[in-house]
């Protein structure tokens, strides 16, 4: 039988004495090339240990010959081994045709430890070396694109030729430029790159869909947004990020029925996501369903983020003028936020306990002092409790946020 076989036989049977045999003769017997050729297989099937004992072997016997450092090095990333790796790739030197290889491995080895000026800085280098080398623009510009510097990224990607990007490496150049110019806030250029990426082979269509109806959505052209995630929605992707965003371009355009088909598709699909139930109740109440509205919530309830939906209640209690209801949500929250104070101050008010009303509307007031709406609710809820002094100075500040309030206006001028 064939020692390649029977070592693998032996390892994968977990026979660790027998596949320690059998390595043995086949490091004395086999060349070079056939053992680069089975540490290669060894790596495919996970055996990193017999892998690194073949190269280790490889540098005792041909110390002259460079590249098994770089093999090494990598086995050591992958143990998690960094200085172990940095030892390894130290033994390459600058005149060697692989230092350029050494010194992309050591900026990879610094993205992982989280430093990547050190890692720009190794590939910088790399490029005074190979200024002509698309995978250093690559590398640099991913770094770019992970530090936030899109600018940067994007004149690096424009340097790259398109069709060696897609073949060597499956990345589309269109979507890495568009989705750089979408992060910086360059909505438009964004969309002109990720509008030809649709077109491009190897191109990730899911990613690209979500992305340009995210941002057709955010400039407000609702018609294309749709048409891109009614694709994605046939497509039944395995995501369901574009959900949410499906569902508000269709109430944008006023379709309220398909809307709350997206929405529940949603929710059968990831019955745990709470942002589905709160937009689903919010569908449901502009349709003028209250008890559907209020059952989603219930069902949320289950779920985490229970005072995200207990808040959801509680306006919704106030707004039906179920007030009894919406002090008792409100008495289920677990901490106080400024917006449940504003909404039970309401509730206390239609059950008409002032008192209490007011209390709640002085927690409320820190976090609201500059709302215009807000004010204006508690200048006249400070009227009717006769502080007329306090509610005028409280309306003078609401109409320098709005001025054209003809109720406060004319409740000065009383």
């Amino acid at each position: 039988m064939n020692k390649n076989k029977e070592l693998k036989d032996a390892l994968l049977d977990g026979n660790s004495m027998q596949a320690k045999k059998f390595l043995k003769q086949i490091l004395e017997n086999d060349s070079p090339e056939e053992l680069v050729s089975l540490a290669e297989e060894l790596k495919r099937l996970g055996f990193i240990a017999e892998e690194k004992q073949i190269y280790e072997w490889l540098l005792q016997k041909f110390p002259d010959e460079l590249e098994w450092y770089l093999s090494l090095a990598e086995i050591a990333i992958e143990e998690g081994e960094t200085d172990e790796a940095f030892s390894y790739l130290d033994k390459i030197p600058e005149e060697s045709s692989l230092y350029i290889s050494s010194l992309m491995m050591q900026a990879d080895i610094y993205q992982l430890l989280e430093i990547p000026e050190v890692s720009e800085a190794k590939l910088k280098r790399a490029l005074e070396i190979e200024p002509d080398e698309p995978l250093l623009n690559l590398a640099l510009a991913e770094i770019y694109y992970e530090q936030g510097r899109f600018q940067n990224a994007i004149s690096l990607y424009a340097l790259l030729p398109e069709e060696w990007l897609r073949e060597e490496t499956g990345v589309c150049l269109y979507e890495r430029i568009g989705s750089a110019y979408s992060m910086d806030g360059h909505f438009e250029a964004a969309i002109e790159f990720l509008e030809k990426a649709l077109d491009q082979p190897k191109a990730n269509r899911e990613n690209i869909l979500t992305r340009l109806g995210a941002l057709y959505l955010q400039m407000k052209e609702t018609e294309r947004a749709i048409q891109l995630y009614s694709e994605l929605h046939s497509m039944c992707p395995l995501s369901s990020e574009y959900i949410l965003p499906f569902a508000r371009a269709l109430v944008s355009d006023g379709n309220l029925e398909s809307a709350h088909e997206v929405i529940d598709y949603g929710i059968s699909e990831n019955p745990y996501q709470v942002d589905y139930y709160l937009y689903a109740s919010k569908i449901a109440y502009q349709k003028n369903d209250k008890k559907q509205a209020e059952e989603y919530l219930l069902r949320a309830l289950k779920l985490d983020e229970k005072d995200m939906v207990l808040l959801s209640l509680l306006n919704l209690y106030v707004e039906q003028e179920r007030f009894n209801d919406a002090v008792m949500a409100y008495q289920d929250m677990e901490e106080e936020n400024a917006l449940a104070c504003w909404l039970v101050a309401k509730a206390y008010l239609g059950l008409e306990d002032y008192k209490t009303a007011n209390s709640f509307f002085k927690q409320a007031l820190e976090e609201y002092k500059e709302d215009p709406e807000f004010l204006k609710e508690y200048v006249f809820f400070l009227r009717e409790e006769g502080k007329f002094k306090e509610a005028k100075a409280w309306a003078i500040l609401a109409l320098k946020l709005q001025s054209d309030d003809e109720e406060l206006l004319s409740f000065i001028e009383e």
